[in-house]
């Protein structure tokens, strides 16, 4: 019997060190995952902003060179002038598109990121420093590139994306609006979050409009 008890502690001791192991090893995991991930977007995000304003530079150009050749066609020959609004427009096409793939890049994160979010102390939530910490990184990354106002609008639109995957996840929780101690963590996290995105060049002002996380009482 003794022996029984013996094995038995030893055994338990030897699968509690594995669990400690184990979750240690899943722990470096998600930290190297993270950082690499980081990595990875500041790869991405810097050449892409740079690929924007490139084109925005050439359609800042295509009407003057426009008007270079309009000055010296004859009337019947405007007819070729077309093609100019034709070539803004697919540059303008573009732009549009390179701008929707920055926010489907900060989409699929804030997804995978939110996905795991639990409304528990401490606060702010490991989740929410890490949210700020990726879209502080972008705003590094794009901030000498873009104008001010595109920058404004670009962080508006990943802004709406989190709160619709905040939103999703607050109603999985069943965490609602009213006033009790789950809302009132929620509300540290947002604090955090809407402090960091306005403490950021050119974002101090920005709307956030938070209010939206939450689904409308009926």
């Amino acid at each position: 019997m003794n022996m029984l008890f013996e094995f038995s502690a030893q055994f338990n001791k030897k699968t509690a060190n594995l669990h400690s192991k184990w979750v240690s090893e899943m722990q470096r995991s998600f930290f190297f995952f993270f950082y690499l991930h980081w990595m990875i977007l500041m790869f991405v995000f810097s050449p892409v902003a740079l690929a924007s304003r490139c084109l925005q530079l050439i359609v800042h150009y295509i009407p003057i060179i426009r008007a270079h050749f309009e000055a010296r066609l004859q009337p019947k020959q405007y007819s070729i002038l077309r093609h100019f609004d034709h070539i803004t427009k697919d540059y303008n096409d573009h732009i549009a598109e390179i701008s929707a793939k920055l926010v489907a890049i900060m989409d699929g994160l804030f997804e995978k990121v939110l996905s795991k979010y639990e409304v528990k102390a401490p606060m702010p939530s490991t989740c929410f420093r890490n949210v700020c910490k990726q879209m502080a990184k972008m705003h590094e990354a794009i901030y000498d590139l873009l104008p001010e106002e595109q920058t404004q609008i670009l962080f508006l639109r990943i802004n709406a994306s989190f709160k619709l995957h905040l939103k999703r996840q607050l109603a999985r929780l069943n965490v609602i609006n009213d006033g009790g101690p789950q809302h009132g963590l929620v509300m540290v996290d947002i604090a955090f979050y809407t402090g960091n995105i306005q403490s950021l060049k050119t974002l101090e002002n920005l709307h956030l409009n938070m209010a939206e996380i939450w689904e409308q009482k009926r």
